[in-house]
């Protein structure tokens, strides 16, 4: 019961003893100086209990009343919970579903202006965290956008996903630096120009996260656009994803989830 509800009972109950004993004392001429008048002392205790016998009806009133609106707002917490609950679940287990596909380039001693070594792998998102602590990687690309390549980001916006773990999906938009500058095809930029000063020097080695299909190439030259300049920060954001899941769970009791 919540206290505002205590202290109007408390309130409604003193009255219900403290009226009649008023009016029996301003009627009979009682005060406290007065001799005890045993009729008039039985014709109070009388009243008093019929007054005592009616009491507990109102409480259990009010009680009634409370105990019903707590049962509707506990249904519908349940409800909310449950649906909750439903849509993390979806949600880890399109995570676990998700495939991508990642492209190494590694700088070419052979070549070193242009040249680099490719090397393509498919893996889950829930692994992006171990390959990259794995390599010698600097910093990652983005071969489309971002939510294309990992559709569940689109919970972010579910206004039943947890604010803990909506924040760890935002963690991952393409935020991380600017997109590459467009040129313009005039012949006036394109005349040895410094690719370099415009898209940014590559460095020695990174990679290209794309969209998995099993029929496309996992190596392609195709434009990308820088995703986050330091891989520590992807590493981290990456793993916090499973990291969130798993504490958001272990409150409900489901402490053996295989993600």
């Amino acid at each position: 019961m919540k206290t505002k509800q205590i202290w109007i009972s408390t309130i409604v109950f003193a009255l219900l003893i403290l009226l009649p004993t008023l009016l029996w004392m301003r009627d009979y001429h009682f005060s406290v100086f007065s001799k005890i008048d045993g009729p008039v002392l039985n014709n109070y205790f009388s009243a008093l209990s019929v007054i005592v016998s009616f009491s507990p009806l109102l409480i259990g009133f009010v009680l009634l009343n409370v105990a019903i609106k707590a049962a509707k707002n506990f249904d519908v917490k349940k409800q909310f919970h449950n649906k909750q609950f439903e849509q993390v679940c979806g949600l880890a287990q399109e995570i676990l579903d998700t495939k991508i596909k990642v492209a190494i380039y590694q700088k070419s001693e052979a070549n070193v202006n242009y040249g680099y070594n490719k090397t393509g792998y498919a893996i889950t998102f829930y692994s992006l965290g171990d390959f990259i602590k794995s390599r010698i990687i600097e910093s990652a690309y983005l071969e489309s956008r971002i939510d294309d390549i990992l559709p569940f980001l689109r919970y972010r916006y579910n206004p039943l996903i947890p604010k803990i773990i909506s924040s760890a999906l935002f963690k991952l938009e393409k935020e991380a630096f600017n997109s590459p500058v467009h040129l313009e095809p005039s012949d006036e930029i394109l005349e040895n120009i410094d690719f370099a000063s415009y898209f940014g020097r590559r460095p020695d080695n990174y990679i290209v996260i794309g969209t998995y299909s099993p029929e496309a190439q996992i190596v392609e030259n195709s434009w990308t656009s820088p995703y986050f300049n330091n891989i520590s920060d992807l590493r981290e954001n990456a793993d916090n994803i499973r990291s969130v899941l798993l504490a958001w769970f272990k409150v409900y009791g489901a402490d053996d989830i295989n993600i």
